[in-house]
């Protein structure tokens, strides 16, 4: 099963990218519309990504500080988080694993709790951004379409999926034997996932930080993309960008591919 899943996603990866380089075969002028991005564009593009890294480490810093009580200062955290980024652009998920063994070592907080606490922030991120995304299409143009389907309803319909994700998966667990220990070390898992969720819902503060802030990042995102299109000569619509920037958030969540290589470019074309 997992060497049929390997396969699937090295095939889907390869596909991609055939997509991208046939693409740019066929249309080596877009290459030189590289050309067409200013210095105004490229400092603009990298205001919006240092406050982007401010926003991201101030609002991890809070996962950090649930699972440390405070014992870590922002700077501290902001040079392991843009490390931690870094290291991803090259490896997926190295710069995850990179915090976890810092914080580990440096701080005394296990790899499991803060991944459990990471997690749970991604899942109430994932939903607040869909709904967000959905109501922004819905005043601007309520007719934009995905898939032959209303986009709001679309994200919507995402956002639904995702708050039932953690229902779904203890009732799937629950139905194996509980004899079996990685069955117990699963369900184990889920119950603090989903404990740790709970807990995090119901503290109003730290949510309406977390959902702010959140929305704050998914507004640069958008913002730095507008930049990256506007500078090339396009001029993509507000509800495409908005769209574009959800499905980016779901490949940050789903890989399809090693390190999603070659679906974001695919989106990016189709944008």
């Amino acid at each position: 099963m997992k060497n049929w899943k390997t396969a699937l996603k090295i095939a889907l990866t390869v596909i991609c990218l055939l997509v991208v380089v046939f693409h740019f075969v066929r249309h080596t002028d877009d290459l030189n519309k590289l050309s067409n991005l200013g210095i105004v564009h490229i400092g603009v593009i990298a205001t919006l990504q240092l406050l982007y890294q401010f926003v991201f480490t101030s609002r991890s810093l809070l996962v950090v500080r649930k699972c440390s009580q405070g014992t870590i200062s922002f700077w501290q955290w902001f040079r392991i988080s843009a490390m931690g980024r870094f290291l991803s652009l090259f490896v997926p998920q190295v710069g995850n694993v990179y915090q976890g063994v810092r914080l580990k070592q440096r701080h005394q907080i296990s790899f499991t709790q803060y991944a459990t606490v990471k997690f749970s922030l991604a899942w109430i991120d994932f939903i607040f951004n869909m709904l967000f995304a959905a109501t922004v299409i819905l005043c601007v143009d309520y007719s934009f379409r995905i898939l032959m389907a209303p986009a709001p309803v679309f994200l919507v319909l995402l956002a639904l999926l995702m708050t039932s994700l953690p229902l779904i998966s203890r009732w799937v667990v629950q139905a194996f034997p509980m004899k079996h220990r990685y069955v117990l070390w699963i369900k184990g898992r889920l119950d603090e996932l989903f404990e740790t969720t709970l807990t995090s819902v119901r503290d109003t503060g730290y949510l309406a930080r977390v959902v702010l802030q959140g929305v704050i990042i998914f507004s640069i995102t958008c913002g730095v993309v507008y930049t990256c299109f506007s500078g090339l000569g396009a001029e993509p619509t507000i509800p495409a960008i908005v769209l574009f920037c959800a499905l980016l958030k779901i490949s940050d969540h789903a890989a399809l591919t090693p390190g999603n290589l070659g679906i974001r470019e695919v989106l990016f074309g189709l944008l």
